[in-house]
């Protein structure tokens, strides 16, 4: 199935940071990453409360609370999932619509943005890339 995105998507990405791409991924891979997410959460929890914080996991505790607010490094957690992600029509359009031909998105990290008006992310916004290339992003908001 192709995937392709409009200009007006395209220039709202490179002027705002973010697009939306309605039904750009298959329900069954997003219903795996949120399966994967709550799973990751909840190993990130655990090992925080037990002392032995996990690779690329950041737990902020707030009021009491440990909150996960970014699990990074992802293709070494979950390296099918990620490459079935990065390889859906959807992200091998933005890839290529961004980059160019021949690009080939490796990264994933997920961020957390719990839904209270205390949020401990307020906003967020990354580093910028150590290359000159740009640097997709896909968000899902729910």
């Amino acid at each position: 199935m192709a995937f392709t995105i409009t200009e007006k998507q395209k220039l709202q990405l490179i002027q705002n940071g973010y697009t939306h791409l309605p039904n750009a991924l298959p329900e069954h891979l997003l219903n795996r990453w949120r399966q994967i997410a709550d799973r990751l959460e909840q190993e990130a929890l655990i090992a925080f409360q037990q002392g032995k914080p996990r690779h690329g996991a950041c737990v902020v505790d707030y009021a009491g609370t440990p909150h996960l607010i970014r699990q990074d490094d992802l293709l070494h957690e979950e390296m099918d999932a990620v490459l079935d992600l990065l390889s859906c029509p959807a992200m091998m359009a933005i890839a290529r619509e961004m980059c160019g031909r021949g690009a080939v998105p490796l990264q994933v990290d997920l961020l957390y943005k719990h839904p209270h008006s205390q949020s401990i992310v307020q906003w967020h916004q990354d580093a910028p890339p150590p290359q000159e290339s740009p640097l997709c992003k896909y968000r899902y908001i729910s």
